[in-house]
């Protein structure tokens, strides 16, 4: 299979071809699922309210009646919704433990491309742990259809996992490089 760059730019080129507001014809509709992996019957490129700028807006269906906003970026980019739910749910936590810390990364000293990393505990064991607690959590997610991705729809099963991670979670400022050379099984964010 071809890179991810190289797919993110045939899609581009795909949706480039589109006009707006019209379904992909059967050949389109095959090379999206192809580029994508995903296996959505109808496409159309729309412009998205949310997110004007963007003018490769897919939406997908069904029917043909009800579409909903998909991000092919995400898609291919292979992130994980659970993830990305359970992170957009303590990004409050997160963003007031970077707006009290020093912005150096604490392993080499660097400023530049900082990042906020889950310093004792891998946000990926937290989610492990929520996902033994909770076996029917994919189940409490829903798309936001407007192109702003995964969240948690349970609000009381929301509440436990911003409980989890607060009481639970330790952070650090590390650069980009050292976040990524540090790994899951020391920590990773």
């Amino acid at each position: 299979m071809a890179t991810i760059k190289a797919r993110k730019e045939d899609i581009r080129a795909l949706i480039d071809g589109q006009e707006f507001d019209v379904p992909f014809n059967g050949e389109d509709v095959r090379r999206m699922n192809a580029l994508t992996g995903w296996f959505f019957p109808m496409y159309k490129r729309v412009h998205n309210p949310h997110y004007p700028n963007d003018t490769r807006c897919v939406a997908h269906s069904d029917d043909g009646e009800r579409w909903a906003v998909w991000s092919w970026n995400k898609a291919i980019s292979k992130r994980n919704d659970l993830h990305e739910a359970l992170r957009k749910s303590v990004r409050q936590q997160i963003a007031a433990y970077s707006a009290i810390a020093e912005d150096v990364c604490a392993k080499c000293g660097s400023q530049e491309f900082l990042t906020i990393d889950h310093k004792s505990i891998p946000f990926s064991h937290l989610v492990a742990h929520l996902t033994r607690m909770f076996p029917e959590l994919y189940d409490a997610l829903a798309n936001a259809a407007d192109g702003s991705g995964w969240y948690i729809k349970d609000k009381e099963l929301e509440w436990v996992w911003q409980d989890l991670h607060k009481n639970n979670a330790d952070y650090q400022v590390l650069c980009r490089s050292c976040n990524a050379s540090k790994g899951a099984r020391n920590g990773h964010a």
